[in-house]
């Protein structure tokens, strides 16, 4: 069976602010509530697909929707095929360049534009980018950001319900000894069966990084993400030769030339691509073939309600990053058991939009 053809009509969008469960403090920063964008693609034929951006900034919300605009312009009336779309698209912004919120606006239509075609079908969407719905390991990304040890250590403890034995936590303490004093208590708490991923939010120096690299190198952690400037793929690459350690590194990749890139240079031992910088699922697809090609375990940032069906269909599927901040905002948010991701069976990727709180937290 071929997915129906379908036709683009028009493309709406609302901002919401949606509290976060927990406070998410970085060395970038503290964030309390989560700005969205909601996307919804809606087709001659009916079928409407949908997807969220996390906009980062509520500012950011009316610049995306207007760039968004100009997407449904340009393809309006166009068959639905998300990669000859995307293909146009970025003739059309050639000049303005498909970054930032250009690139973030392209890859909401396209994973509406993906979802929308698998409704049509049927299908969940890893059945039509040629999986099936599975169970995908998680770990939990929720907090866990720069506070006292013992604050720290109590909030990962929480961060073990639905079974989780993986959890994500934010360094970049003024010192390495604080650095040291947060990972131990969370370590001491949690126990030895529970992996502990850390990220430093491209905080560090290289020379600081090597420095406390080492000394996480004796602490028994499962990756070390971003710990210096995301795009310095030499210095990623020193890193990754001289730390036992596994670097992690790609939620910062723009599109899959940039993930190409870094792993010719051997800036990461694993890559973890972001659905809204890597391009969607058009995107994410090309990325994951050439973490395949490449051999590298492939994780996701961020969006697991689509995450975990892109991860289905990835050949070095590794883990997904599990955040709750849309889980207001969804009729049915994403489930975990036994800290798994459970890919729905439902048509589509999922996402159909709680009304009420969505008048609820909508940004005027």
């Amino acid at each position: 069976m071929k997915p129906p053809l379908l036709t683009m009509r028009a493309i709406r969008s609302i901002g919401v602010e949606v509290p976060m469960t927990y406070a998410l403090g970085t060395s970038r920063g503290v964030i309390t509530k989560a700005p969205l964008i909601l996307i919804d693609l809606e087709t001659e034929e009916g079928v409407t697909g949908r997807s969220y951006l996390w906009c980062y900034f509520p500012a950011a919300v009316s610049a995306i929707a207007n760039i968004l605009e100009e997407v449904a312009r340009v393809v309006k009336g166009e068959r639905l095929a998300p990669a000859d779309l995307w293909s146009k698209l970025a003739e059309r912004f050639a000049l303005i360049g498909v970054q930032g919120i250009v690139r973030m606006a392209m890859a909401g239509f396209d994973v509406a534009a993906w979802d929308a075609l698998a409704i049509a079908a049927g299908w969940p969407l890893a059945t039509l980018i040629g999986s099936r719905p599975k169970r995908i390991p998680a770990y939990n990304s929720c907090g866990l950001g720069l506070m006292a040890p013992q604050r720290v250590a109590d909030e990962a403890e929480k961060l073990l319900a639905g079974g989780f034995r993986a959890v994500k936590l934010r360094l970049g303490y003024p010192t390495l000894k604080d650095d040291l004093a947060a990972l131990r208590a969370v370590k001491k708490r949690l126990g030895s069966e529970v992996a502990v991923m850390v990220d430093y939010n491209q905080a560090l120096s290289l020379a600081q990084a090597l420095e406390r690299g080492r000394a996480l190198d004796q602490e028994g952690i499962y990756w070390l993400e971003e710990p210096i400037r995301h795009d310095d793929y030499a210095g990623n690459a020193t890193l990754a030769r001289e730390l036992k350690t596994p670097i992690q590194i790609g939620e910062n990749f723009s599109e899959s030339a940039a993930m190409a890139v870094a792993l010719a240079a051997g800036a990461a031992d694993y890559v973890m691509p972001d659905l809204e910088r890597i391009g969607g699922v058009t995107g994410w697809l090309r990325a994951a073939a050439l973490a395949a090609t490449h051999r590298v375990a492939m994780s996701s940032h961020l969006f697991p309600e689509v995450s975990a069906h892109l991860l289905a269909a990835t050949p070095t599927a590794h883990f997904l990053e599990y955040v709750d901040w849309a889980d207001k905002i969804l009729v049915e948010p994403l489930e975990i058991v036994d800290g798994f991701a459970v890919v729905p069976q439902r048509p589509g990727n999922g996402l159909t939009w709680d009304a009420k709180a969505v008048e609820k937290y909508r940004i005027a």
